[in-house]
Formats: C-alpha cells, sequence, structure tokens
C-alpha cells in the first residue's frame, strides 16, 4: 500500500539505537549497578531465531518469554546503507491509520501491548547501515495453555520513511548563478513493508500466585492488596478501593500510584541495596463505578520469579484527582489521601 512521500521526525536521524536493556513496562528508580548484583540463570530460550527480510530489510525475531502473563519477543532490525537517510517506523504508534502487529497463539490473537518498551523508530544518516533492537508484547491472559510448545504468527508492518539528501533544485532567476550540482540519487517514496513469521516456542508454566488481602484504612477509605501474579515476564499486583464511611474521595475522581521495593539484595562485595520500580500504569485513574487497580511490574533484570525468599514491600497512594503529589506520598493532616504499605516474601514458583 504505497503513501506519499514525508519528511521523517528530525530526531530520528541521531541513528537511534534502540535497545532496552532493563525492565519493560516500569521505571528504575534504584541504582544502575543492578548486573552487579547475583543474577538468576539464564533462562532456557523459548525458541530459535526466526529472520526474514523484505527490500533489503531484514527482521530477527526471538521469543524472550511466552507464559500466562504475556508474549515478549525481541526485535531486531537490519538494513543497508543507503545514500540518503531514512527510517523504519513502527506504524501503529505514528500512522494510526496503518495496521498494527499481530500475534496469534495456538490460532487465538492475542491483544498488542503498546505501552511497553519497544522500537518505535529507527533511523540513519545517508551513507550509515541501519540498525536497532528493541521488544513489542501481547497481552496473553486469556490463551490458557496447556500444552509444552505453542504455535505462533506474527504479522509485523513496518513503515520505510525515506529522505532525499537535499531538496530538488529551485528555478534560477535570470542573471545569478546557476545551481553546481544537483541531486543524483532519489529514494522511493515511503510506503509500509509487513513481515509474517511462522513458527512455534516453549511455554513457560512457573507461576506464582498470592492473595494476601492485606489492608490500609485511612480517612474513610480502605486499601487491599488481593492478589499477587507473578511469571517470567511480569509480576501483577490487584488493588481494591472501599469506603468505611460516606461521602470520600472515592465517590467522585481519583488516582492512584504504586511503588514495588525489592530487596535487600547482596551484592558481590556484600553491599546490600534495596531496587525500586515504578509501577505499570503510572497513575491508576477511577471514579464512583470504578475501584480497583492492576498494577503490573516487568522485570528483565531482577527476574522476580528466580527470586524466592527476597523480601518485597508495595506501597500504593489514592487520593483525589486533583491531588498530583500523592504520587510521592507526602500526605499533609489536611490531606484526605490515603497510603497503604503491604510486605510479603517471594515464595518458589
Amino acid at each position: 500500500m504505497p503513501f506519499s512521500s514525508r519528511t521523517p521526525r528530525a530526531a530520528i536521524f541521531a541513528a537511534l539505537l534502540l535497545i532496552i536493556p532493563g525492565l519493560q513496562g516500569c521505571d528504575v528508580l534504584g541504582p544502575e549497578v543492578v548486573g552487579l548484583y547475583p543474577m538468576p540463570p539464564t533462562p532456557t530460550p523459548m525458541s530459535r531465531t526466526v529472520t526474514q527480510t523484505v527490500e533489503g530489510i531484514t527482521a530477527f525475531v526471538f521469543v524472550r518469554n511466552l507464559d500466562a502473563h504475556r508474549v515478549v519477543l525481541d526485535l531486531t532490525l537490519a538494513g543497508p546503507a543507503q545514500p540518503y537517510s531514512y527510517a523504519l517506523e513502527i506504524t501503529w504508534i505514528h500512522e494510526p491509520q496503518l495496521p498494527g502487529p499481530v500475534l496469534t497463539a495456538g490460532g487465538k490473537s492475542l491483544p498488542f501491548l503498546p505501552d511497553a518498551d519497544m522500537t518505535s523508530i529507527v533511523g540513519t544518516h545517508g551513507g550509515l547501515p541501519l540498525f536497532s533492537q528493541g521488544m513489542i508484547a501481547f497481552d496473553a491472559s486469556d490463551l490458557h495453555w496447556d500444552q509444552p510448545r505453542v504455535p505462533l504468527h506474527i504479522s509485523l508492518p513496518l513503515l520505510v520513511n525515506n529522505e532525499p539528501p537535499v531538496m530538488a533544485p529551485l528555478p534560477v532567476p535570470t542573471g545569478t548563478i546557476p545551481a553546481t550540482s544537483t541531486p543524483t540519487e532519489f529514494p522511493t517514496a515511503s510506503h509500509v513493508i509487513t513481515f509474517d513469521f511462522t513458527f512455534d516456542a516453549s511455554y513457560d508454566t512457573r507461576q506464582v500466585v498470592l492473595e494476601p488481602h492485606q489492608e490500609a484504612e485511612s480517612n474513610g477509605v480502605k486499601i487491599t492488596l488481593e492478589r499477587i501474579d507473578i511469571t517470567a515476564s511480569e509480576a501483577r499486583m490487584s488493588v481494591r478501593y472501599s469506603e468505611t464511611q460516606t461521602d470520600t474521595f472515592l465517590d467522585r475522581n481519583w488516582v492512584s500510584f504504586s511503588k514495588l521495593k525489592v530487596g535487600p539484595l547482596v551484592g558481590p562485595e556484600g553491599q546490600e541495596t534495596v531496587f525500586t520500580l515504578v509501577g505499570e500504569p503510572d497513575a491508576c485513574y477511577g471514579s464512583a463505578s470504578d475501584n480497583h487497580c492492576i498494577f503490573s511490574y516487568v522485570d528483565r533484570t531482577l527476574s522476580l520469579i528466580d527470586r524466592a525468599h527476597v523480601e518485597c514491600s508495595l506501597t500504593v497512594n489514592v487520593g483525589p484527582n486533583e491531588q498530583r503529589h500523592i504520587q510521592e506520598g507526602y500526605l499533609t493532616p489536611t490531606d484526605t489521601g490515603v497510603t497503604g504499605v503491604f510486605q510479603f516474601t517471594l515464595p518458589p514458583p
């Protein structure tokens, strides 16, 4: 499906190398030396790497996680050097009218997770090859798989966004010096290419589920940590909010934030460090008819499924929507917000 030529965004021509090294779907607030800490063993590969080349662009796909929560794909893109600058754009990010990625697992279509960390746009200057690494993720909550391997089909559209190295010469007015050079090579118009992969991958059955039903109450509002659900790809914390008296902010629009502290973990020299992860969504909005939030923590570096017996602390803040400062937990005596702190220990899977 052809599209007219358009100028890519200026920011992409810094030859972006989108390598997502650590966490997906959450921000790390702890030290950056997490790699120095005792790491869990490298997981068994869920699949082999599959590749396909379309119009000189090569896509490499590897299944990093496939479990009861998510399918997470490592995506590497490589393109040849051209005499002009060009970019590859994930079409569902910048061109919402264009098709997005489609993944079927066991014949069932899984929802794409557009907010997960991922390669969204990558470009290169003229004369330089293109290379990018990132991830894309899909929600596997409804897969309910019970076999060792899962057949997968992935359709991945990408917009090839080309830009001529210089603008076409303008007409030369009479009496002026003519242009000394004109462009000799122009790219084809920007257009969409699609990669299709069909293969199978291992299903990771490891899962830890806790139902602590811990509670915290203040200002007529109770926060309940109902469920903790951890797989290799993601940890989900299910939180419910209820009134213990009438006429609270839960009757109106409210907002909630969370953060998860993991550790202390002991480093190679005996130092102890606690790591803090911010939940996704970073702000959960609700109203009188909606009193439930599920916060997601995706931790490629810490790997909670492999951290049995590690202490964790979940902090949840909730208050009126206009009360922005509750995210940091700064509640004054006049505030109507509530903070709940819940302690638990990670069990083995």
